[in-house]
């Protein structure tokens, strides 16, 4: 190579360099945020899509529950300092509703609402899992005790009609508070997950449809996913993943 051309390319090679930097800075910084305005959500050609333009989730579990709740900022930040833009959570049936009809969605850690807003007001999406079984490491995978006290009860069964009316009961009680937290209200929920890991437990894919339209009635949140767990009896049959584009006023 002539001297002159590697000077020149050795004078040129550094400015591209600079100049490509800010155009990554650029992008980064483009990433869509919850910022109170509206944002469309969903899935298509294999990928996850937010505001039209393909979106990786990367998030990590952080369950308010179990964190005090002084500390729920702090452990946010750190999240989005390890390079996460998503935080994902349980709802613990079992101890937001102790006893039938008696919830509790405000005090301490309970206020999920709340840990929610702080996740919003710290630039991170959150993805909810709210039951009505969760797992979790949890006592009953967060289903209430009082459903043991009914002879012959059938947990995590559409054909119990007494256990689908504690069901009925826990999500409208819970849906009006996740509704206006929706991305597509505003906030910076971009989806529900629809119980947890039920293929290990059953293949009734109609107790899925059934939650999943519980969820799709009016002031109830849409945008819903299902874990599935090692079969895939249900995958084949069913989506139970809902976004907030069918979540009702």
């Amino acid at each position: 190579m002539k001297r002159r051309n590697f000077c020149l390319l050795s004078v040129l090679a550094p400015l591209g360099m600079a100049a490509a930097v800010p155009r990554c800075a650029a992008a980064a910084r483009a990433a869509p945020v919850p910022d109170g305005r509206p944002h469309t959500f969903g899935f298509a050609h294999a990928q996850f899509v937010l505001d039209g333009q393909p979106w990786q989730i990367r998030s990590g579990e952080m369950h308010p529950l179990r964190i005090p709740r002084e500390d729920w900022l702090q452990r946010i930040r750190m999240a989005k300092a390890m390079g996460l833009n998503t935080i994902a959570l349980y709802l613990m049936w079992n101890a937001l509703e102790t006893q039938p009809g008696v919830f509790d969605l405000d005090s301490g850690r309970r206020d999920f609402a709340a840990f929610i807003r702080l996740c919003a007001q710290e630039g991170m999406w959150v993805y909810l899992r709210p039951g009505p079984y969760v797992c979790a490491e949890w006592t009953l995978g967060g289903l209430p005790a009082y459903l043991l006290r009914e002879p012959g009860m059938r947990l995590r069964d559409a054909g119990d009609a007494r256990y689908m009316a504690a069901v009925r009961r826990y999500i409208a009680a819970v849906a009006p508070r996740i509704a206006p937290l929706m991305a597509a209200a505003g906030g910076p929920v971009l989806m529900l997950q629809i119980e947890n890991e039920y293929s290990m437990f059953g293949d009734d894919v109609g107790y899925l449809q059934a939650l999943r339209a519980l969820w799709q009635e009016p002031r109830a949140a849409t945008t819903c996913r299902r874990c599935a767990g090692c079969w895939r009896t249900v995958t084949r049959s069913t989506c139970t993943w809902c976004t907030a584009a069918a979540t009702s006023a």
